[in-house]
């Protein structure tokens, strides 16, 4: 388990629904696209895909593997690569450019994304910094000049390291919850339902990789996700070299 407020037993039976949900969303699609009606198919995939990245959020906030976390990001992006550019969550598409960056995944398993990022949040800062990690040839549009939720994130790309990591534990420890206030998922926690699946800042942890920094100032604040931070550091350390026995003198 990586949070506090939820039992094993509930996880289970959240990620249990969500498995449910989405089948029933998956069925409705199907239908859709049996009556061409093709638009009204890929809104109820994109819903899969939003249900099943809960799931995933789950998955990890219940102590689940990464490789179990993988495999429902590899769900969700077979499901979104066939919405055609159906409207999506501009929050959902940076938790799973983050997650990207914090599983190490390589370009081909975001390509759905990057489509969706470009057309339908150009302005979207953190999301297309974050794009950029996969292709560093794309153009980034201006920072945040209106009250943004991460704004002040995004300025911390712009910094030195030291500037950066206070930063980011200023969000972290101040801003980042509160600015999610008008969320669904704010204050579940407190539901007697299953709507609690977990308070992760993927996108904290996903700069903190991508500047190199040190997280030891705020990598204990409950909102960081500092096991995927970990992983991503282990996959990114080279192999050691094979030794190569060398030749016996005669």
């Amino acid at each position: 388990m990586r949070v506090a407020f939820k039992t094993p037993a509930y996880f289970h039976q959240y990620i249990a629904l969500q498995n449910e949900t989405s089948e029933a969303f998956l069925s409705c699609a199907v239908a859709e696209w049996t009556r061409w009606n093709k638009a009204s198919a890929r809104h109820w995939l994109v819903q899969v895909g939003r249900h099943l990245l809960r799931k995933l959020v789950a998955q990890y906030s219940a102590g689940k593997s990464m490789g179990a976390v993988k495999r429902t990001f590899a769900e969700i992006r077979y499901y979104l690569g066939k919405t055609d550019n159906t409207p999506c969550d501009p929050t959902d598409l940076l938790w799973m450019f983050s997650l990207a960056v914090l599983l190490r995944l390589p370009h081909s398993q975001i390509q759905p994304f990057i489509q969706l990022a470009r057309t339908q949040h150009p302005n979207h800062y953190l999301l297309h910094y974050l794009l950029a990690r996969f292709d560093p040839t794309h153009p980034l549009p201006p920072l945040p000049t209106t009250k943004d939720p991460h704004q002040n994130l995004a300025l911390a790309t712009q910094q030195r390291k030291h500037f950066a990591q206070r930063r980011i534990k200023n969000y972290l420890d101040k801003q980042w919850y509160a600015a999610h206030a008008n969320f669904s998922w704010h204050e579940s926690h407190t539901s007697a339902h299953y709507n609690y699946f977990g308070y992760w800042s993927f996108e904290s942890a996903a700069i903190t990789i991508v500047l190199k920094l040190d997280d030891s100032a705020y990598r204990d604040n409950p909102y960081y996700p500092k096991d995927l931070v970990d992983y991503a550091r282990r996959k990114q350390k080279p192999r050691a070299a094979k030794k190569i026995d060398q030749p016996k003198k005669n």
